[in-house]
């Protein structure tokens, strides 16, 4: 019978314990990643001016709001909380 090795090293993953080793996942990406109290609350008024649309009646502004509202989702997948948070204001005051 042949000898197997125990682990294979394939490139980057060289750098990481074997034990931390696994196909398709990187150590870097399992680490906790926690929100700062700005993303917090950005999250919160992203929750506050999505329920008041939900609530809004359908109409013009409702419309104008879900431009703005769309634009706040673009800027937080981009972690640009200032532009979020101008996006969301914007929605609050179209819906006023």
């Amino acid at each position: 019978m042949r000898a197997v090795p125990e682990t294979v090293l394939v490139g980057s993953l060289e750098k990481y314990p074997p034990e931390t080793r696994s196909l398709g996942s990187d150590p870097e990406d399992t680490k906790e990643k926690t929100m700062t109290p700005e993303q917090t609350k950005t999250s919160e008024k992203m929750v506050s001016v999505k329920s008041a649309w939900d609530k809004a009646p359908t109409g013009q502004k409702k419309d104008n709001a879900l431009k703005h509202y769309q634009a706040a989702e673009k800027a937080h997948k981009e972690n640009n909380e200032a532009e979020t948070n101008r996006c969301l204001d914007a929605a609050k005051l179209a819906l006023a």
